[in-house]
C-alpha cells in the first residue's frame, strides 16, 4: 500500500522522538523508519523535536524537522512575518 501511495515525505511520529537520545527501541524504530523511506526515495521529517539532544540526534536520520525546539505553532500570518524578517538578517549579515 505505502509504495502506491502519492507521498515523497515519511513522518517519524513524535512519541519515537520524545526518548529517542535513552531508550534503544525508540532508536530502533527510527532506524527503521528512515531506511524504508531511503529505500523509498522518501524524504525523513521527524515530528515533536524538543530538545537538542533529540535534534542532534535525529540529524543522523531526518532531513527536515518540527517540534517546540524550532517554534510555537503560530498563525500563518506571523510565521510569514518572521520568515521574512530572518531572510533579511541572513542577507544583510552575509
Amino acid at each position: 500500500m505505502l509504495k502506491r501511495m502519492q507521498i515523497d515525505r515519511l513522518k517519524v511520529d513524535q512519541s519515537f522522538v520524545r526518548n529517542v537520545e535513552h531508550d534503544p527501541k525508540d532508536q530502533a524504530i527510527v532506524d527503521a523508519i528512515a531506511r524504508m523511506a531511503e529505500g523509498c526515495g522518501l524524504t525523513v521529517i521527524a515530528e515533536g523535536i524538543e530538545t537538542n539532544a533529540q535534534a542532534r540526534f535525529m540529524q543522523n536520520y531526518a532531513a527536515e524537522g518540527q517540534g517546540y525546539l524550532f517554534g510555537a505553532p503560530m498563525p500563518a500570518g506571523e510565521f510569514e512575518q518572521r520568515f521574512i524578517k530572518t531572510k533579511r538578517s541572513m542577507i544583510a549579515a552575509a
